[in-house]
């Protein structure tokens, strides 16, 4: 099976990082979405050819409108709110961790910095999927506060 993964992000070097990770797979397909509108018409584009992700991975705001939104349309959608949603970012703060939970993301990554890390990044993502179990928070949050990650804490 070929898992497909819907990338929402405007940074062209993230993209292309993220893209070239996936381009040594035959196992995925990374589509990407540079807004939030743009998802919504490529989930609606797959919904048509009777597809949808296996996974989002999303900034947690976009110049069009914040993840929060996208979180909105998926849930109102009864094809889409399944769909497990796991944020990446640049930066680690807990606050919006703790919000992005309470919305229903399944996890907070931060961005990584060197190509392996977009390939250890890529593989863990898969390994969840196929395994078709929950996400568990804990095992993408890097960062950790004792035997806690940061957004436990």
């Amino acid at each position: 099976m070929i898992l497909d993964l819907l990338l929402v992000e405007d940074n062209s070097v993230d993209i292309a990082a993220l893209t070239a990770a996936f381009s040594s797979i035959n196992e995925a397909r990374l589509e990407t979405a540079r807004s939030v509108e743009l998802a919504v018409l490529a989930l609606r584009s797959g919904q048509l050819r009777g597809t949808r992700p296996h996974l989002i991975l999303s900034r947690p705001d976009m110049p069009d409108a914040p993840t929060g939104r996208l979180l909105q349309i998926l849930a109102g959608n009864a094809l889409w709110r399944t769909i497990p949603v796991l944020i990446w970012s640049s930066e680690f703060d807990p606050v919006l961790i703790e919000r992005g939970k309470r919305a229903g993301v399944v996890g907070w990554v931060l961005k990584p910095t060197f190509t392996r890390g977009f390939e250890t990044l890529r593989d863990r993502m898969l390994a969840y999927l196929k395994a078709d179990v929950p996400f568990d928070l804990r095992d993408f949050t890097p960062p950790t506060m004792g035997n806690k990650t940061i957004a436990e804490a």
